[in-house]
Formats: structure tokens, C-alpha cells, sequence
């Protein structure tokens, strides 16, 4: 008896809310705490800005969903190929990549496209519905490196 091939699966992705939720609460704790660590000076309003700065750069960053270059849509076909779609409104292949991370609470996506560059996106659970980022998830753990031949 043959194992079936896994049916085709569109992901259309939202930015994550939560991300910019957990980056925010990331860069205000050390803010907070900074005033007990160090002397007020310099040194602490350099560190204060590369906080801010950090913040800034981070805060709506193409991983999480924000950008022209973020993945807004993810097609995983039923052959092991994968498609992604950025602002531009056409689909290209994609290699998923071994660096790619699953877990309970996370998924890290790596993806190479054709012109050599690497495409990531970070999927903390309120991107897409709950089914279909369960499917995704199990679609990376059942693929048995397939997908996931070459490491990026």
C-alpha cells in the first residue's frame, strides 16, 4: 500500500500582530531595566538609542509580514514544490530549505527563489486560521526532506 501524496496547500498570510506585540515587549524590558544597570551619561543614551534604533528596524520587518519584500502567500503543491508571492502579484518557485524550523508555538520558513536570494517568514499562529497553519505544519514534518534536501 502506497502513502498518499499530501493534497495542494495555499496559505494567504496576514502580517503578525503578535510579533509586533512580542518585538515590542523584547525592546521596552531592557529600556526599562536600563536605568538600574547603568549611570545616567553617554554611554546610556548610546545604548538607549541602539535599543530605539533596533526597534525601528525590527518592528515591521519583511519576516513577520510588513514590507514589499515579505511573503504573502505560500503554495505548497502536492508534487514537494513550493511557491511564494511577495508584492509582485505572480507566484515563484521557491526551494524550501533545510534551515526551515517547526515547532509547537513556531515555524520558521526559509525559502530560496530562483535569482539565489533568501526569502524568510516567521509564523507565530495568527498569520493565517489555525487549520491551515496545523496542515502546513504537518506538511513540513511529514515531507521526510523531500523538500528539505539541500541547507541553505
Amino acid at each position: 500500500m502506497s502513502a498518499q501524496a499530501p493534497a495542494a496547500l495555499e496559505l494567504n498570510l496576514k502580517p503578525s500582530a503578535r510579533a509586533h506585540q512580542l518585538l515590542f515587549w523584547i525592546h521596552i524590558f531592557p529600556l526599562a531595566l536600563l536605568p538600574f544597570a547603568m549611570q545616567t551619561g553617554v554611554l546610556m543614551l548610546t545604548v538607549a538609542a541602539g535599543v530605539a534604533g533596533s526597534w525601528l528596524w525590527v518592528r515591521r520587518h519583511p519576516a513577520f509580514g510588513y514590507g514589499p519584500k515579505a511573503i504573502r502567500r505560500i503554495l505548497a503543491q502536492a508534487d514537494h514544490r513550493w511557491a511564494i508571492e511577495t508584492s509582485a502579484p505572480k507566484p515563484v518557485a521557491a526551494e524550501l530549505l533545510s534551515s526551515t524550523y517547526v515547532h509547537p508555538l513556531v515555524l520558521v520558513l526559509n525559502f530560496r527563489v530562483p535569482s539565489g536570494q533568501k526569502r524568510s517568514r516567521i509564523l507565530l499562529g495568527d498569520e493565517v486560521s489555525p487549520e491551515l497553519l496545523r496542515k502546513l505544519r504537518a506538511r513540513l514534518i511529514a515531507d521526510d526532506g523531500k523538500s528539505l534536501e539541500k541547507s541553505g
